[in-house]
């Protein structure tokens, strides 16, 4: 895609398979609160909310330049048990006049069980699906006519492909939600990170009453949000990603490993990027919900990096 000088968020990039969008959540009126986390050691000051704001807006507003690539791998692995399940799938990235847009294809090259996502952020954020099974579309199988599925806010928070991963997390709407409160400063694993509770807006809130809030934590040495927690009733934490590798491609930094792990259950899902491909010019209509039932191949083998 032509991208005419506009620039994809670097969170978009950095944190993938959080996976590299982030959503604008209207004004809704605010929900039940919660109560901010008590900071694990002394701070010098009380908690300047202004400069929280700053700091929210800067991770908001970074940015890199062009269209990217990841060739990825989901591995399950359920609590208490050796088994592992391996789900490859493929993820395209860019801008348009709505914001970040990405795509992602589940599975690809699997006639009954590949699945597509069309995951739009901006003010008027949405989540499209496509499967090759026909018994999901209401059309045949693999073919141009068939249509995408636009998720209602509660179905983005079902599960994707048998793992813990939502729609949810890939869209990661909480970076734009208004209602949010700076808890100051956080140490952990030797670094230093700003914390942040977003509460969410009604529209979410009346989908998934169980869903309180979101803690972020932003590493402004990396420039990037290292973990976020989802929050259910009374604060406890349901899920948890975290980023755990970064690797070097072309002068920037690029997420390599991330982990999703359910709280309730103990299951993980590993998030491993095998090939980085960045500033490429993509076809603007495969982030279309009408081509989305179009496959898309992957860029050229030598213009992608092979993750370590």
């Amino acid at each position: 895609m032509t991208t005419g000088g506009k620039t994809i968020p670097g969170q978009a990039i950095i944190f993938a398979c959080l996976f590299c969008i982030f959503g604008t959540a209207h004004a809704f009126a605010q929900s039940r609160s919660i109560t901010p986390s008590v900071p694990d050691y002394r701070q010098a000051a009380p908690v300047d909310q202004d400069k929280g704001r700053a700091i929210l807006e800067a991770i908001r507003t970074s940015a890199i330049d062009g269209d990217f690539y990841f060739e990825f791998q989901l591995i399950l692995r359920p609590k208490g048990t050796s088994t592992r399940t391996i789900i490859p799938g493929r993820m395209w990235g860019s801008r348009n006049e709505r914001g970040p847009v990405t795509r992602i294809t589940l599975r690809p090259g699997s006639q009954n069980d590949e699945r597509d996502l069309l995951v739009q952020s901006g003010p008027q954020s949405a989540v499209w699906t496509y499967s090759r099974n026909n018994n999901t579309n209401g059309g045949q199988a693999g073919s141009a006519s068939s249509a995408a599925a636009r998720l209602d806010p509660s179905a983005m928070f079902e599960p994707l492909a048998g793992t813990d991963l939502s729609a949810f997390e890939l869209q990661m709407p909480f970076i734009h939600w208004n209602d949010h409160t700076y808890e100051g400063l956080r140490s952990g694993n030797f670094r230093v990170t700003h914390a942040f509770l977003m509460r969410p807006p009604a529209e979410i809130a009346n989908a998934r009453p169980d869903l309180t809030g979101v803690r972020l934590y932003y590493d402004e040495g990396y420039r990037t949000i290292t973990v976020f927690e989802i929050l259910g009733p009374g604060g406890a934490v349901k899920k948890t990603m975290r980023l755990k590798d970064f690797h070097k491609v072309s002068d920037m930094f690029f997420l390599r490993k991330a982990e999703l792990r359910n709280e309730t259950t103990g299951n993980g899902t590993d998030f491993n990027v095998l090939l980085t491909g960045v500033k490429l010019d993509l076809p603007r209509d495969i982030f279309s919900p009408e081509k989305l039932s179009v496959s898309v191949e992957p860029p050229p083998l030598k213009t992608l990096w092979k993750s370590r």
